[in-house]
């Protein structure tokens, strides 16, 4: 794994996973993964052409938008494709962290115990990739290190007044709600990462 990071522009993004992995039990290799998913246009063009010349370096030979380039035509939650917008997706194996480093817009670390960021925030992302090659299937994965978010979508996009919760006499949250996250992993846990691919397909 190579041990440089980068860091993209912001962008909109879709399906993160920042807090709690995604959990897909069909696959044997990467079946839990923090990841998230960034939507760009040409205004992204650097980060577009950094990640195709990763992959051309790879050996990879799947066109763009194909399976295994790491670069996909973005389409909308109903499933229609948007000409000149792409989609980018960072993973992670949620067996090196507990969280990913997630921060505002000052670089204040957030920590919460339920993943609250929702398709839609504008973020960006620091990252680093290595090449693999499995059984001649040869390409580039994107490791996502950490978050920072400029504009914030909630999850749901709810608050308590919103939904008619208004304040009653009872329960309130304090310091008796234990936050226990491990610190970001050491360059040694991050070098463990094998580089194998992780497979592209959104559980959505």
């Amino acid at each position: 794994m190579s041990k440089e990071r980068f860091t993209t522009p912001f962008c909109e993004c879709m399906y993160p996973f920042l807090q709690q992995p995604s959990i897909d039990k069909s696959d044997n290799n990467f079946p839990d993964v923090f990841k998230i998913t960034l939507v760009c246009t040409k205004e992204h063009d650097e980060l577009l052409k950094q990640i195709i010349a990763l992959y051309k370096d790879s050996g990879g030979t799947e066109t763009l938008g194909e399976k295994g380039h790491p670069i996909k035509f973005h389409k909308t939650i109903e499933g229609k494709q948007v000409d000149g917008t792409f989609d980018i997706v960072f993973k992670s194996k949620a067996e090196f962290y507990d969280h990913i480093f997630t921060c505002d817009s000052d670089g204040r670390e957030i920590v919460r115990l339920k993943n609250f960021v929702a398709n839609g925030s504008v973020v960006r992302v620091n990252w680093s990739y290595a090449y693999y090659n499995k059984k001649g299937n040869k390409g580039v994965s994107l490791f996502l290190n950490g978050v920072q978010i400029r504009d914030l979508i909630e999850w749901q996009g709810l608050g308590a007044d919103e939904m008619g919760f208004n304040q009653v006499e009872g329960y309130k949250a304090g310091d008796d709600v234990p936050v226990e996250f491990k610190s970001e992993p050491s360059d040694e846990d991050l070098n463990q990462q094998d580089g194998s691919p992780v497979e592209d397909d959104l559980p959505f």
